[in-house]
C-alpha cells in the first residue's frame, strides 16, 4: 500500500476547507486520471476561479506522488496566508520532486538564516528548476566563487530563466569575457528581459553599429526601461 505523502499536519488543515471528492468529474471513475492529468484540470478549475475543486485534485495528486500538484496545493495556501501548511507541503513536494516546491523550503530556510537553504536550492536545480539554479548561483556569486556561479547561472539559463541568464552574463563581464557576455544578455533579451535589451543595445552601440543598437534600445525603451529610451534618443538625434 503506498504511504501517503502528505502528513498528519498537512491533512489536518486541508480537511479544514471541507474538500470533497466531487471535485472530479463524472466521469472520473470510468478512466482513472494520472497524477499530471490531476494537475492539469486543477490548472483550469484555478484559472476559472474554482478553488476548492483545484485544491482537491492537486491534493489527490500531491498525495499520488506528483510533484506539480503539491506544488499547486503550496501555492494555493501560500495564498490564503496559511504558513505552517504552506511549508509543511513544500517539504512533501520537494521529496516528490517538484523544483518549484524545493525552492518555496529554500526561501523559508532563507527567512530565517537557516544554511539548509543552498541545499534546498542545489536541489530544486538539480530537478531542472531554472529558478533554483538561478538563486544558487545568487549566492555563489555573493562568496565570490564566480566558477560555480558561472555554472549554476548557465544551467538556469539554459531553462530559460531571465534572471541566470542576466547572472551569466554579469559573471562573465564582471571577470573581463565581454564577447561570451552578449549571448545570454541576448537570450535575456528575447525572453523579454528590458535590461538584456538594453545591454544588447550598448554592445552594437560599442561596435558602432548604430542601426542594431537602435533596434535593442528601442525594444528596451518600448518594456519601460529608460535608459533604453534616452540612449536611443540620443542616437536618433545625432544621425
Amino acid at each position: 500500500m503506498q504511504k501517503p505523502l502528505l502528513n498528519g499536519l498537512a491533512l489536518t488543515a486541508i480537511a479544514a476547507t471541507s474538500l470533497m471528492l466531487w471535485a472530479l468529474p463524472s466521469w472520473a471513475d470510468a478512466t482513472p486520471l494520472s497524477g499530471m492529468d490531476m494537475v492539469e484540470l486543477a490548472a483550469s478549475h484555478e484559472r476559472s476561479g474554482e478553488l476548492e475543486a483545484a485544491e482537491a485534485l492537486y491534493l489527490q495528486a500531491c498525495d499520488l506522488g506528483e510533484g506539480f500538484g503539491c506544488s499547486g496545493l503550496t501555492i494555493l495556501h501560500e495564498q490564503r496566508g496559511d504558513l505552517e501548511v504552506f511549508e509543511a507541503i513544500s517539504r512533501e513536494g520537494c521529496e516528490a520532486g517538484s523544483g518549484l516546491s524545493c525552492v518555496f523550503l529554500g526561501d523559508i530556510a532563507m527567512s530565517r538564516g537557516d544554511p539548509m537553504a543552498l541545499a534546498y536550492f542545489d536541489t530544486a536545480c538539480d530537478l531542472g528548476h531554472g529558478g533554483g539554479c538561478s538563486l544558487r548561483g545568487d549566492k555563489h556569486e555573493i562568496y565570490a566563487e564566480f566558477d560555480q556561479a558561472e555554472a549554476r547561472y548557465a544551467e538556469a539559463c539554459d531553462l530559460d530563466n531571465i534572471n541566470g541568464c542576466l547572472g551569466l552574463a554579469y559573471v562573465l563581464s564582471s571577470i573581463g569575457r565581454y564577447e561570451e557576455a552578449a549571448s545570454p544578455y541576448r537570450q535575456a533579451c528575447d525572453l523579454g528581459s528590458a535590461e538584456g535589451c538594453f545591454f544588447v543595445g550598448t554592445s552594437f552601440f560599442r561596435q558602432e553599429d548604430v542601426q542594431q543598437a537602435l533596434v535593442y534600445l528601442e525594444r528596451a525603451c518600448g518594456m519601460g526601461f529608460d535608459k533604453g529610451c534616452n540612449l536611443a534618443r540620443i542616437l536618433l538625434s545625432s544621425n
